[in-house]
């Protein structure tokens, strides 16, 4: 939309036109200038409403992930857990199996000696 441009009285001299088309140059000037900002007003608006939505969908993004680490650090936890409980039922094995290895290996080392004293006896 235009500005309204006034035309000078049909009695203005010579000088007197000429200032009204002076106004008029400056006001289409003014009226061209102001259209000029309002698109680039309108153009750094719309690149502010997608940053905004970019910001968004990147709000909702580390969301997502916050909740992913939650439940991988769940996860970390339990399988800890389960871990430390699978090594002490192995040392738990190893301790028995130690311990029955040597009472088997002290039961051998008593059958032969008392096997031994038996034929010392007979030599």
């Amino acid at each position: 939309m235009e500005p309204e441009v006034h035309r000078p009285p049909p009695t203005a001299s010579v000088a007197e036109a000429r200032q009204w088309e002076d106004k008029i140059r400056v006001s289409k000037s003014a009226y061209s200038s102001f259209q000029t900002t309002q698109r680039e007003v309108a153009l750094v608006m719309d690149v502010i409403r997608a940053d905004i939505g970019r910001m968004q969908e990147r709000g909702g993004r580390l969301d997502s992930l916050a909740e992913r680490a939650s439940v991988l650090d769940t996860s970390s936890h339990e399988f800890q857990r389960c871990a430390n409980a699978v090594q002490q039922k192995a040392e738990q094995e190893t301790s028995v199996t130690s311990l029955l290895m040597v009472v088997v290996v002290t039961l051998c080392i008593v059958f032969m000696f008392s096997v031994s004293s038996r034929f010392s006896f007979f030599c």
